[in-house]
């Protein structure tokens, strides 16, 4: 630190400072060390002094304490709310002392006001301790007034976060599991957060965690550069396979491209990524299917880049097996020469509790059918049924674009037992799976059964029968 018997002025200021040893008041002139965080092996985090003073300031010392050997500070700049004023540092084991004084007598002091006066600057240790937080604590306050008299100021400790905020999970990226943890806590899930956990999840920092939190992790988690699996990370029992098809030849439009899933355990989420040429296709809003009609679904497209999250907001997770779980809506802008294949370069799953299962991906065999030249409605298999069976129709290419279509399973009676479709969909072949319950959720009993489809003004019926 430089000397500064040159300055008459500061000398004053300095032979008045008086120590205070008080803590935090909720009135009063503060200073206080604002919160912050960083990774580990990371540089260029910034630790803020505030000031919130009545009285004006014309000179501070003061010690931040308690650092630990993880936080180096390499700097300290004053703020704009400190214009006018140099600050200087000397950094001793886990203390750093900082002076705060005017360059010259045009700027004799800092008004009353709250705000930002200094910014430490601090590099992270790759061995610190991740998901955990240091306490920094001010010490030794010496301030001076406008007139140099001495000035009572209380201090408030603040903590840095070695983490980031949405990394609930602190396995180094914003992700399914992130996601899927705040849902826990939000809805009061064992296990009992973390304070860790309660820091990352707050991503709006108003101390409760809940839907805004969860919405803001979403938007975080599909926004990111999308993270391979590590291979030493641990995963809970089970696996999920995600399958695609290749996008078709010689068809100009929209086309649902179905996104496969074949586990052996139920499913609570999914995150995936694939390459999809912007110049050539445009993706919309996945739609759901009947396997994933209680979940949602966020989607975010950069460049050739799409991601893809499924989650349960409820806990209800997809069974165990296989069968589609959304439809990507693909609009082709020219036909193709031959099928263009679409790769998945990332993938992750959850299961119940947010534990990592095994995600695999690759390419499936499905078909893809374009517009069809009519409606349709096809036989159900397997019929007879017993827990679950598909029901396939077709939408033909209207001169509106779309049909409005319903698919409704009525008992002998002619009443309604489950209505499947109700929605608008694009020219194209879709698979609806009943599992035979009624719109309550009750299993419906062996019997003969009819599911009806009416799209504008075409009414299809097919029999089926269920067995027990």
């Amino acid at each position: 630190m430089k000397s500064s018997s040159q300055n008459p002025t500061l000398l004053v200021v300095v032979a008045l400072f008086v120590m205070v040893s008080v803590s935090w008041a909720a009135v009063g002139d503060t200073l206080s060390v604002g919160s912050s965080s960083g990774l580990p092996g990371t540089s260029g985090h910034i630790i803020p002094i505030n000031l919130r003073n009545v009285t004006p300031i014309k000179a501070l010392l003061f010690k931040v304490k308690d650092v630990p050997d993880s936080l180096t500070v390499t700097g300290v700049v004053g703020t704009s709310r400190a214009s006018g004023y140099r600050a200087e540092m000397t950094a001793v084991g886990g203390t750093v002392k900082i002076l705060m004084f005017p360059t010259d007598g045009t700027t004799p002091m800092i008004a009353a006001g709250t705000g930002t006066i200094a910014n430490l600057t601090v590099s992270v240790d790759a061995a610190a301790p991740g998901g955990s937080k240091a306490t920094l604590s001010l010490d030794s306050v010496r301030v001076a007034g406008l007139t140099n008299q001495a000035v009572t100021v209380y201090t408030k400790n603040g903590f840095f976060w070695y983490g980031t905020k949405g990394d609930v999970k602190f396995d180094g990226s914003i992700n399914l599991f992130d996601v899927l943890r705040l849902i826990d806590i939000a809805l009061n899930r064992a296990p009992t957060p973390s304070e860790y956990e309660r820091w990352a999840g707050d991503l709006n920092s108003d101390k409760v965690i809940d839907v805004v939190d969860i919405s803001l992790a979403i938007d975080l988690a599909v926004a990111a550069t999308p993270r391979m699996a590590d291979d030493h990370e641990t995963e809970a029992s089970g696996s999920a396979e995600l399958l695609i098809p290749s996008l078709p030849s010689n068809f100009k439009g929209e086309v649902a491209v179905p996104m496969t899933v074949k586990s052996d355990v139920p499913v609570s989420g999914l995150q995936f990524s694939f390459k999809l040429d912007s110049r050539r296709f445009m993706i919309a809003q996945p739609r759901m299917t009947d396997l994933s009609k209680n979940m949602s679904v966020a989607i975010h497209a950069k460049g050739d880049q799409v991601t893809v999250l499924l989650y349960s907001l409820t806990g209800e997770p997809l069974p165990a097996g296989e069968g589609t779980v959304l439809q990507l809506p693909v609009t082709i802008a020219e036909p193709l020469g031959a099928p263009e294949k679409l790769d998945i370069t990332s993938a992750l799953a959850g299961t119940m509790g947010g534990s990592k299962i095994q995600a695999l991906y690759g390419q499936s065999t499905t078909t893809i059918t374009t517009a069809p030249g009519s409606f349709a409605l096809m036989q159900n298999t397997p019929n007879p049924f017993n827990m679950s069976t598909r029901i396939t129709y077709e939408v033909p290419s209207l001169q509106k674009g779309g049909a409005d279509v319903r698919l409704i399973i009525y008992n002998a009676q002619g009443q309604v037992v489950r209505t499947l479709e109700d929605l608008r969909r694009a020219p194209g072949r879709y698979t609806v799976n009943w599992d035979g319950r009624d719109d309550a959720g009750s299993y419906v009993s062996s019997g003969v059964y009819f599911y009806k489809m009416t799209a504008d003004n075409v009414v299809l019926t097919k029999k089926l029968a269920v067995t027990k």
